[in-house]
């Protein structure tokens, strides 16, 4: 790898720019092109400036090449660091170059917006600082060499200075609270709100992770399904707050008697199921019986004094990872240990059934 390739590589804390928003880079290139495009003309005809007029000419080309080859299959993330870049270097010209009065620095302020919103706050904060340094040296050393009265003052230089850093720091404290929210979002997706468990949707995250480990390790994986027996008797006698405080008092047994690394969720209205790293199916039967024989000799007891005795029924199955097993995809090992559930109520409930 180039020793300066990790400079527009995405963050390795798995920052990446998602890929429904490869469209917004393209829009945000083209958007780019058609102003620097304005300003060429612009500098050609009316300023006079014909080194501004040349840079931003290249600049909306350069531009347009990374468009073109990102229709034919660039990253979105690596086309937004290179025209964060063409971007980057085309503004400290302008702003820099000493053609321009005051009004121009607004374009130095502006650009640190870029890098965090397109690259992720660790990258963006290192490509802002480098060029908030660099904008602040080079607009010092202009002003040394200017001639009295033209061009640049100390005031402008403080200022866009110091707006360059809160932009940066007001940008970066954005992106902070965005992923904060969206990783709260997410992790509400995936957990059942009552119990606090995970849903369906968070087991089929996270079961292809737990098979791949337990199959690079050589390891057993195996899933618990259980149901609450005779649950709507509960609902019809308690209510549903009382069936909402079963749910969670099973939930809460349930979890006393499994490992921190099992993983339990809440995959229907009484059902749940638990996967169980390095755990093979007749150690996943002795983990069941646990959880049936703790829910059974401790009952719910509300508010009044009233018991509300609970019981449940377990299926048990082994996911393939080695010779033998159940099924290696969630559906297939999840619907052996169901059919296994429902063998279980056939032959009385408040049992675990681990085979046909």
């Amino acid at each position: 790898m180039h020793p300066f390739a990790s400079l527009f590589t995405p963050e390795p804390s798995g920052y990446r720019l998602p890929r429904h928003q490869a469209h917004l880079v393209r829009r945000a290139l083209i958007s780019g092109i058609v102003l620097v495009s304005f300003f060429a003309v612009f500098d050609a005809l009316y300023t006079g400036y014909l080194l501004h007029a040349t840079a931003e000419a290249l600049s909306a080309l350069a531009l347009l090449a990374i468009v073109l080859r990102h229709r034919k299959g660039m990253g979105s993330d690596h086309a937004a660091a290179l025209g964060i870049f063409v971007s980057g270097f085309l503004v400290l010209l302008v702003a820099l170059s000493g053609k321009a009065e005051d009004g121009v620095l607004v374009w130095l302020v502006g650009f640190p917006t870029l890098p965090v919103l397109f690259l992720g706050r660790r990258l963006g904060l290192l490509i802002n600082s480098l060029f908030t340094t660099i904008s602040i040296l080079v607009l010092s050393l202009l002003i040394q060499h200017q001639d009295a009265g033209e061009g640049f003052t100390w005031v402008a230089v403080f200022n866009t200075g110091g707006a360059m850093i809160a932009v940066t720091v007001v940008v970066f404290l954005y992106d902070t609270m965005r992923g904060s929210a969206a990783s709260h979002l997410a992790q509400e997706a995936k957990t059942d709100p009552l119990t606090g468990l995970l849903n369906r949707r968070g087991l089929l995250d996270t079961y292809p992770r737990e098979l791949a480990a337990a199959r690079r390790f050589g390891r057993p994986l195996s899933l618990l399904v259980l149901d609450l027996d005779h649950f709507k008797r509960v609902n019809d006698t308690f209510g549903h707050d009382g069936g909402d405080l079963a749910l969670q008092f099973v939930v809460k047994t349930m979890k006393r008697l499994i490992r921190q690394d099992d993983w339990s969720a809440r995959v229907g209205g009484e059902e749940f199921a638990v996967l169980l790293p390095n755990t093979d199916i007749t150690e996943g039967r002795g983990v069941g019986e646990k959880i049936r024989a703790g829910i059974e000799a401790s009952p719910l007891v509300l508010e009044g004094g009233q018991r509300v005795p609970l019981t449940v029924s377990i299926g048990v199955a082994q996911a393939q990872t080695g010779p033998g097993g159940d099924g290696d995809d969630l559906d297939t090992l999840f619907t052996r240990a169901d059919r296994r559930l429902y063998k279980a109520k056939s032959e009385g409930r408040n049992k675990v059934v681990w085979d046909d």
